[in-house]
């Protein structure tokens, strides 16, 4: 017989001093006084065979010592059933290793890690009946070992890998689902039947983030599957968008005052109302113990992991009800065909069976069969038969490669693993395969633990699947067999954080994981967690999540401050209707007439015009708009101060006159004064309207507040407001100079006080126009400005005329005079050296005191 690789590979030092290593380990188990194998841990299972699977099975439990003293497991005799099964179906197959038979070496790991490792080696070192380590070389007819299948969970499967590892040995595991285990440099001959524990947190990632659940906690066992799948889902959280409130790692018994400090911080966190506990079966159980005996004040959603006793909590009467409306992630399980029939069919009394199946028999007096007394188990049948199949394809492509098919073939374990991340099949219970990484693929089942027909139930609501390359789309859930207790229409809440309205973004609080929210300023925008701000000629959308184009818009009419103003106008023009009126019914009154009637009537339309000029300056701006507000601005002044302007001129100039010579001044009759007086408006109305002309007024927005539009009264307002100011400061000069004329003819002090007031009145008005930043200040600032001075010229020129023409009697009228010819007439007689030459009668405004 030729040699082959693996006759080589026992001849190097490295392997020689492999091999040494574990029987120096072996010999320290048998030499530990608390841990020497009896009858019961030395049991086997063994059938010969071409290739021969070996078998690591938890069918005892106990505490490690010399017997594995609890009962055997009703499931792991199934998942024993279901792996010989399964051989057996290999064995039948023509297109499968049509010529060579396998066969089997199961062991006991009880379950314990050094059990498992110990059974490992066992199995490693080949012929149970002769102990000779070269089995697997020689061609005794007892087969060659060409892997392992098992153990049933993480943890004993590192103490098996590291076995494998020694002996180029491939393990594939049933449900050993570490992320630790992927790490093919420290367990290069590892495999797995199930898809590992970073799908699983995948998985659970995407439950959390489907209910919008981003506010959790984890609770982990302290074994290397909750260490590691607690680590791996802890890291993945924070891109996801989920945080934990607390992590908390409990050891695979956890004392009561571990049970108790973290039922104290569940209560603690108001907000939580779910729960991810990533642990083996006794830490789940207790910790639902704990939380039902504090009768914690509301429900939490437990999320559990596939190493839950699932069956056991939905049966549990205590139990079941603390985890109702729970999520359970499961690895997909399918019926195994022919498997039901097979297992039924073992009878005692005629099929031969493991010792363990033997030991379950001794057990149940009185049952030979097991359809007579069923076995009360769930496990993971699938995953076995893979396992089986698995082994099967790759030592099928093996022979044919590099054997040609033939019976007498050696198997180089380092090569067949090559063969064995290859494989793909599918046997009636979905694909099997493994990805780049040497991982399987396959599908998660989701189920909702729901109280139905009298009893709780695991009720399929979505599934998993690792195979669709779209990550998004992995996720599919029913959501109208979901089913909330406590009367909830749809998920609980699980967020701690407040809700942040428009132009509000999170920042954190000084609780873990909890947000509230903080203002960003007005020019700015939302975008996620940023205030952004928005670029010039641009604002704030509503929702404050996109910057919008700015439209312009006129002053508000219902802002106050423009109700005000528009109110204060509207009385204005009402009192200038009840003086003209007044003037009206007064008109061949010696008052009235004597203060040039004609005269009075321009400066009543000017103060008219002054009251009208708020409507146009709060009008939505446009050019007409725009024109004629500074038209109206400019001939309203020029209108009220032209007349007062020739008033106090004509004042002055009849009393300087009067005290000098004889002869009557000139252009101080009614007509003359009115022509005087339209001149003066109609320069007014050429300058503005030739301004408006050559540099028309155009709506504008000022650059400190874009969404705002006014008119930019400049050059235009400025070149009329010089031709005012002249008037202004003549009609001041004028009433100045005639201070000191009679107090029965002082009208100019009245007008002065008037002019004086309009002066302040602009001198407040103009630097806060000039200054202000919004608009409608601007605008309600000349506003005032127009309707203070129309009051200020009604109530001293006019309303004081109108109360002495209906309740006073004019100072300075000559009783003898015996009419009202004379009203308002001054008397001069000049004469000389004593000798009366003449009198000449010269007719003003007299003052009456009130």
């Amino acid at each position: 017989m030729s040699v082959s690789h693996s006759d080589v590979s026992l001849r190097c030092p490295k392997m020689i001093w492999a091999v040494l290593c574990v029987r120096l380990a072996a010999a320290t188990f048998v030499s530990d006084p608390e841990f020497v194998p009896s009858k019961e841990t030395d049991e086997y299972y063994f059938q010969p065979g071409d290739f021969i699977l070996g078998g690591l099975f938890s069918f005892h439990q106990g505490p490690r010592g010399a017997t594995c003293s609890q009962n055997v497991s009703e499931e792991f005799l199934m998942w024993l059933e279901t792996m010989l099964f399964a051989i057996q179906q290999v064995n039948r197959r023509t297109d499968v290793l049509p010529d060579l038979k396998l066969g089997f070496y199961i062991r006991d790991d009880c379950l314990d890690e050094e059990m498992a490792m110990w059974s490992a080696l066992k199995i490693a070192q080949g012929n149970p009946v002769t102990g000779n380590l070269s089995m697997q070389l020689d061609g005794t007819g007892t087969g060659q070992i060409v892997g392992i299948v098992g153990p049933a969970n993480s943890r004993r499967s590192i103490y098996a890998a590291k076995v494998g590892s020694l002996y180029h040995l491939p393990v594939m595991s049933i449900y050993g689902t570490s992320v630790e285990l992927g790490d093919h440099n420290r367990f290069p001959y590892f495999l797995r039947a199930v898809p590992p524990d970073n799908y699983q947190v995948e998985v659970i990632l995407d439950i959390l983030l489907a209910f919008d659940w981003i506010y959790t906690a984890l609770i982990s066992s302290m074994d290397t599957y909750g260490i590691n799948g607690g680590t791996e889902l802890m890291t993945r959280a924070g891109s996801r968008g989920v945080c934990f409130a607390f992590s908390y790692h409990l050891s695979i018994r956890p004392s009561a005052a571990q049970l108790d400090e973290l039922v104290s911080q569940i209560r603690e966190l108001k907000e939580l109302s779910v729960i991810v506990m990533f642990a083996n079966f006794n830490v789940v159980l207790q910790v639902l113990e704990a939380v039902r005996e504090s009768n914690i004040d509301r429900r939490i959603i437990w999320i559990g992991t596939d190493a839950w006793p699932h069956a056991y909590l939905t049966s549990h009467p205590v139990l079941a009800p603390v985890v109702a409306g729970s999520i359970m992630v499961r690895l997909y399980k399918a019926d195994v065909p022919g498997l039901h029939d097979y297992i039924s069919s073992k009878d005692s009394r005629f099929t031969e069976v493991s010792p363990w199946m033997q030991e379950w028999w001794d057990s149940h007096p009185g049952c030979t069969n097991l359809s007579q007394c069923p076995v009360n188990a769930e496990g993971n049948d699938v995953a076995i038969v893979h396992c089986v199949y698995a082994f099967a394809y790759a030592l099928d492509a093996y022979v044919n490669t590099n054997c040609q098919g033939s019976s007498d073939c050696l198997i180089d374990r380092s090569i067949l693993m090559d063969f064995l991340h290859n494989v793909s099949f599918d046997v009636g219970m979905g694909h099997f395969r493994f990805d780049a990484d040497g991982e399987p693929t396959g599908r998660y089942l989701l189920k909702q633990i729901q109280y139905r027909n009298k009893g709780y139930a695991q009720v399929d609501i979505g599934e998993w699947d690792t195979t669709i390359y779209e990550r998004h789309e992995r996720l599919t859930l029913d959501r109208s067999k979901l089913k909330w207790e406590d009367g909830w229409d749809g998920p609980p809440s699980s967020v701690c954080a407040e809700h942040c309205g428009p132009g509000y973004i999170p920042v954190g609080l000084p609780s873990k994981c909890c947000m509230g929210c903080t203002p960003c300023l007005w020019e700015q925008i939302v975008n996620g967690t940023e205030c952004l701000t928005c670029p010039e000629r641009q604002t704030p959308s509503e929702n404050r999540t996109v910057c919008v184009d700015i439209i312009p818009r006129g002053v508000n009419w219902e802002h106050p401050i423009v109700l005000t103003t528009v109110i204060l106008a509207v009385l204005g023009l009402i009192l200038v209707a009840v003086t003209v009126a007044g003037l009206l019914y007064y008109w061949d009154h010696v008052l009235i007439k004597a203060c040039s009637r004609e005269l009075s009537v321009v400066n009543i339309l000017g103060v008219t015009l002054t009251f009208s000029t708020t409507f146009p300056l709060y009008a939505t701006p446009t050019v007409v708009s725009c024109t004629v507000s500074e038209v109206m601005m400019s001939c309203s002044i020029t209108m009220l101060f032209a007349t007062s302007f020739l008033k106090a001129n004509r004042i002055y100039r009849v009393f300087e006159a009067g005290q000098k010579t004889l002869k009557k001044p000139r252009l101080i009759s009614p007509r003359y004064q009115l022509a005087l007086a339209l001149i003066l408006i109609a320069i007014q109305v050429i300058i503005s309207t030739v301004a408006s002309v050559l540099n028309p007024t155009k709506p504008s927005v000022p650059p400190r507040s874009p969404w705002e539009l006014y008119c930019p009264f400049t050059y235009n307002i400025l070149v009329s407001s010089f031709y005012n100011l002249v008037l202004v400061l003549l009609c001041c000069y004028f009433a100045f100079k005639a201070r000191k004329v009679p107090d029965n003819y002082n009208e100019s002090r009245f007008i002065s006080i008037s002019v004086y007031s309009m002066v302040l009145v602009c001198l407040v008005a103009v630097p806060v126009y000039v200054t202000a930043r919004e608009t409608l200040l601007k605008v309600a600032t000349w506003s005032f400005a127009f309707v203070f001075n129309g009051f200020l010229t009604l109530v001293f020129v006019y309303l004081r005329k109108l109360y002495s023409c209906r309740f006073r009697r004019p100072e300075g009228q000559q009783a003898s005079l015996g009419d009202d010819s004379n009203h308002g007439a001054v008397n001069r007689t000049f004469s000389r050296g004593g000798e009366k030459l003449f009198t000449r009668t010269t007719t003003i405004c007299p003052s009456v005191q009130i």
